[in-house]
């Protein structure tokens, strides 16, 4: 998944609290989006939840040391 690719690489390059910091704003952004903008289609919208959701997990997973 290319998600967890993503943040494997992160953690790798930049550590925890970065990491953190990145799956925090990550998740914000598909929050704001979600906000803002009417979805026409309910795959759309979805997969921006999902995405936010996702990126949550992992920030809270991450400061409870806990595997992602």
């Amino acid at each position: 998944m290319y998600n967890d690719t993503l943040l494997q690489e992160f953690l790798h390059k930049y550590g925890v609290n970065k990491s953190i910091t990145f799956c925090e704003m990550e998740s914000e952004k598909y929050s704001k989006t979600l906000e803002s903008k009417v979805f026409t289609d309910p795959i759309d919208h979805m997969e921006m939840q999902y995405e936010r959701d996702w990126w949550s997990e992992r920030a809270n997973r991450l400061k409870n040391n806990e595997p992602c």
